[in-house]
């Protein structure tokens, strides 16, 4: 609450001064926070926050404006999931990659990689646990394909990432048979 006092040298409001009170609403800001549950390809998605606006974009042309959409995806794959959340203050976004498989691909072999170093400056190096052939691809932080490599079967990769500006990426694995490896990795290219 802000208050002030009005005063004047004039007769008519010398000897009482005026006090006005000015109130003001702040808002929280929105988080835009959320966990998500799978089943096969129906995702349930939970917001962290309750209130405000909501904007879901489910990286597969789907979108939502409910708190806690539940979303059916056509085909197996992994999605980056953005959940925009906003009020009279702000808008806030975050970003997070979701995996949905079906019936059919859930007793495949698990493709599982790691990536260093990371922060990288311009070469990236990819572990798999088995070795792996298919696609490296690699988005910035609104889903867009910045990058995208063919592999021939490894267990070992490198990657040249030099041409990519300095920021947060987010690299993705899919092998021959358009199988997803199990989660996406955030990478920083400095």
């Amino acid at each position: 609450m802000v208050s002030f006092i009005l005063t004047s040298t004039g007769a008519c409001i010398a000897n009482s001064p005026v006090v006005y009170t000015v109130t003001a609403h702040v808002d929280n800001p929105p988080v835009a926070d959320f966990n998500y549950t799978a089943n096969e390809l129906e995702i349930s998605f939970t917001s962290s926050d309750q209130g405000n606006n909501h904007l879901w974009d489910f990286g597969d042309g789907g979108t939502s404006t409910d708190v806690n959409p539940v979303h059916n995806y056509a085909v197996d794959g992994m999605y980056v999931v953005t959940h925009y959340v906003a009020n009279y203050c702000d808008t806030v976004s975050v970003l997070q990659s979701v995996n949905a498989i079906g019936v059919g691909v859930v007793n495949a072999p698990i493709i599982t990689f790691n990536v260093y170093p990371n922060p990288s400056n311009g070469t990236l190096h990819i572990e798999t646990n088995r070795s792996f052939a298919g696609t490296a691809e690699i988005t910035d932080i609104s889903g867009r394909v910045v990058y995208s490599r063919n592999m021939a079967y490894e267990i070992r990769h490198t990657l040249d990432i030099s041409h990519l500006e300095s920021g947060v990426y987010f690299l993705n694995l899919t092998d021959v048979n358009g199988i997803p490896a199990a989660g996406s990795i955030r990478i920083i290219n400095q």
